[in-house]
């Protein structure tokens, strides 16, 4: 944050997410990871995840962390994860606890002047920053509570937590499908028998910019989440955490982090784009890499 640049573990991370999402949707490329270009960013992370899973073991079950409960045996089975899995949960929660929530936020970074000046925002600051009339109406919602910022508050909020999950919509943190396997016995889906064994996936991105579930399905309108309005607003269509039984175990930590940092940010400064920022490329810029990769700074 204070350089401006990006820390060499998050080079690696993106790399790691570029190469993650081919071999997700083509998965028998597995058996060529050793040979491809990002093979290199690949062994770096794994073992990154792994140390990090290391010193968490080591601390013991003092804390009560998602890893608490993943190194404890399962309630019903008595059965433990293996350290391959744990290993492999480490480099989830690694991503998921850090990369999502980001893109989410979007990225700052301020020039000290009176009015402050945003140079790469990947979702809901880039959405409130066009948007002034939404900034200004989450800044005096927040400004109404002058007292520290607390969850029990922030939770409460309308517009800011309508603007949350505006923002989310049009710019999912992943929003590429999540594969899932059709059961043995096969599965009719959208009026369309799928035979069993068959991967399936739904992408929120294109879920949640449907025009059938969201009317303006590309524009940045809080207000169609509010009780009354006469804009088309499908909830059920609303999965930047996926759902069900495989729904991210993160979700409201996620979402405490994003009201949090964005009612500090909104509350101390006002934003705008940096001179020179092109917004109306800024999306079509912005790649999938199984997360979302915003385009680098010097690009705008």
């Amino acid at each position: 944050m204070k350089s401006g640049k990006s820390h060499p573990f998050m080079e690696i991370l993106h790399r790691f997410m570029n190469i993650l999402s081919i071999v997700s949707a083509v998965p028998w490329l597995t058996s060529l990871l050793d040979v491809l270009p990002a093979s290199g960013d690949i062994k770096i992370f794994e073992q990154i995840s792994r140390d990090c899973f290391q010193k968490r073991r080591a601390k013991g079950s003092s804390r009560k962390d998602v890893f608490y409960y993943l190194l404890g045996e399962d309630k019903e089975t008595g059965s433990k994860l293996t350290e391959l899995e744990l290993v492999i949960d480490s480099r989830t929660a690694i991503v998921r606890g850090s990369d999502t929530t980001s893109i989410a936020l979007g990225y700052v970074k301020l020039d000290y002047n009176t009015t402050y000046s945003l140079t790469k925002s990947s979702c809901l600051l880039y959405y409130l920053i066009l948007n002034q009339d939404a900034y200004k109406k989450v800044q005096a919602e927040i400004d109404a509570h002058p007292g520290p910022l607390e969850n029990s508050w922030l939770g409460q909020l309308e517009y800011l937590n309508v603007c949350i999950n505006e923002g989310m919509r049009l710019m999912p943190p992943v929003p590429q499908g999540l594969q899932r396997v059709v059961p043995p016995a096969g599965a009719t889906l959208a009026g369309k028998f799928i035979p069993g064994g068959t991967l399936v996936s739904v992408s929120p991105m294109t879920v949640q910019r449907d025009a059938r579930n969201f009317t303006h399905p590309d524009q940045f309108i809080p207000e169609r989440w509010l009780e009354g309005s006469k804009e088309t607003c499908n909830k059920d269509a609303w999965i930047p955490f996926s759902i069900g039984n495989y729904g991210c175990v993160g979700k409201q930590l996620a979402l405490s982090e994003l009201r949090h940092i964005t009612a500090a940010v909104v509350r101390n400064f006002d934003l705008t784009f940096a001179p020179g920022f092109d917004f109306r490329n800024f999306e079509s810029s912005v790649k999938n890499d199984f997360t979302m990769t915003s385009p680098r700074v010097d690009d705008f």
